[in-house]
């Protein structure tokens, strides 16, 4: 599967086994990779359409032509971190603002101000050329 794809926050990537939760790391729920932000803008990595908002608000699954992807915000702060600019239902445009990050997001110490992005129906991806190619 070959998905169009940007990254939705300016940062430094790193591959998903990396992050320092075991859920992702292990890719229980996918594989993908994390970002930590440079800036407070998220952006829709795809088009389609905003499948579900986490209560809490930390973590979004959106709905592509190939599946879904899961950006989930930080590791220990869950509340008060982002205000999305959408809801659930809308449909996006790649690249798209969706949300902002918040200054409390940026108060967590770094190694938790990570964004992990998950897609998660497939077992191995990799990013190339604004393209992420994944095996189911």
């Amino acid at each position: 599967m070959k998905i169009s794809f940007n990254p939705p926050l300016k940062g430094n990537m790193l591959p998903i086994i990396e992050t320092k939760d075991d859920v992702f790391s292990k890719k229980i729920l996918g594989d993908g990779f994390g970002i930590y932000p440079q800036n407070k803008s998220i952006l829709s990595p795809v088009l389609g359409t905003v499948h579900s908002i986490f209560p809490t608000k930390h973590m979004m699954i959106l709905r592509h032509a190939l599946g879904h992807i899961m950006i989930h915000l930080g590791l220990d702060a869950r509340k008060n971190i982002v205000d999305w600019d959408v809801k659930v239902g809308d449909k996006v445009s790649k690249g798209q603002t969706i949300g902002n990050l918040k200054s409390s997001f940026f108060d967590q110490i770094l190694s938790s101000q990570i964004v992990n992005i998950v897609f998660l129906e497939t077992k191995s991806c990799y990013f190339n050329n604004n393209f992420v190619i994944c095996d189911e």
